[in-house]
C-alpha cells in the first residue's frame, strides 16, 4: 500500500471516512476514543466487561501498560524478562553413601527453569525437593533428573516457591557433581 488510502463506510446513518497510511494504520484520536468508550459504557449501564472487569476498571487493572501516545499510536508494554543463573555445585566431591543437597532457590515469579550439569556418577538420579516456606521440603515424585552418560539437563515449569536438588551417592566410590540452575522471570 502506498500513500494514503480511503475507506468509506456508514454507521448510524452517517458516512465515515477513514484514512489508512502506507503502513496500514488508521489514525486514532484518543479523546474521541475515550469519549466513545464512555458513551458505550453509559449506554450499556456499566455492563460492558472484559475478563470480569467493567470498562471503568480496565485501565486501572492494566496498571498503565496500555498507553496512547500524543501521536495517537497505541503502544503496549510488558515487564522485561530476565534470566538468572547460579552455580549450585562446582565439581563437588560426594563420598559413597553421602548426600549433596544444593542451596534452595527462591522461585517467586519464576515461569520456567532448567537444572543442568555433569557427574562422574554416570547413571545417578537427582531428586527435586519443593517447599512453600523454605523450611519444610518435600520430594517431588514427578520430576526426577537423570544423569545420562555423565551429563544431565532438565527443563520445567515452576509451580512452587522454593526448590532444591539432592544427589545421594550409592556408586561404591567417591563421585563429583557439577550443578547449575537457570531461570526466567
Amino acid at each position: 500500500m502506498s500513500g494514503l488510502s480511503q475507506i468509506v463506510g456508514t454507521s448510524a446513518g452517517q458516512s465515515n471516512l477513514l484514512l489508512v497510511d502506507s503502513n496500514g494504520k488508521i489514525g486514532v484520536n484518543d479523546a474521541t476514543a475515550q469519549s466513545s468508550l464512555a458513551s458505550i459504557d453509559t449506554a450499556l449501564g456499566g455492563t460492558l466487561s472484559v475478563g470480569g472487569l467493567n470498562l471503568s476498571s480496565i485501565d486501572s487493572a492494566l496498571q498503565g501498560t496500555l498507553q496512547v501516545a500524543s501521536a495517537s499510536t497505541l503502544s503496549v508494554s510488558a515487564p522485561a524478562i530476565s534470566t538468572t543463573s547460579a552455580n549450585l555445585a562446582a565439581a563437588q566431591s560426594v563420598s559413597d553413601g553421602a548426600t549433596f543437597t544444593s542451596a534452595s532457590q527462591d522461585l517467586n515469579d519464576v515461569k520456567d527453569l532448567a537444572v543442568f550439569g555433569s557427574s562422574t556418577d554416570t547413571t545417578a538420579q537427582i531428586v527435586i525437593e519443593v517447599s512453600a516456606n523454605n523450611s519444610d521440603f518435600f520430594v517431588s515424585e514427578e520430576n526426577p533428573v537423570y544423569v545420562n552418560n555423565g551429563v544431565y539437563v532438565r527443563t520445567m515449569s515452576s509451580q512452587v516457591r522454593y526448590m532444591r536438588f539432592k544427589y545421594t551417592n550409592s556408586s561404591g566410590g567417591t563421585k563429583t557433581i557439577t550443578m547449575n540452575v537457570s531461570y526466567k522471570k
